[in-house]
């Protein structure tokens, strides 16, 4: 987003879907497997991609105008 104001063009809307990792990516990671023992709330990879995508829309909404959220949306409206 630095880039773009830097060059004199905000960026007023910002994409980002999270279907571009794989389903199964989190299960062999040691630390998201330990991040979701430590969240009673996170049960499968479904919970924990929801709550990523949650956190990240959260983080760009902060800092844009208007964020497009296909992917939070979806996840959210359609579990």
């Amino acid at each position: 987003m630095e880039i773009h104001k830097s060059a004199g063009h905000g960026l007023p809307i910002y994409h980002f879907g999270g279907d571009e990792v794989a389903h199964d990516a989190w299960k062999g990671s040691p630390i998201c497997q330990e991040f979701m023992r430590q969240r009673p709330d996170i049960n499968n990879n479904d919970d924990l991609k929801k709550y990523f995508l949650y956190e990240v829309a959260k983080i760009v909404a902060s800092k844009t105008k208007q964020s497009l959220l296909s992917e939070v949306l979806r996840a959210l409206l359609y579990p």
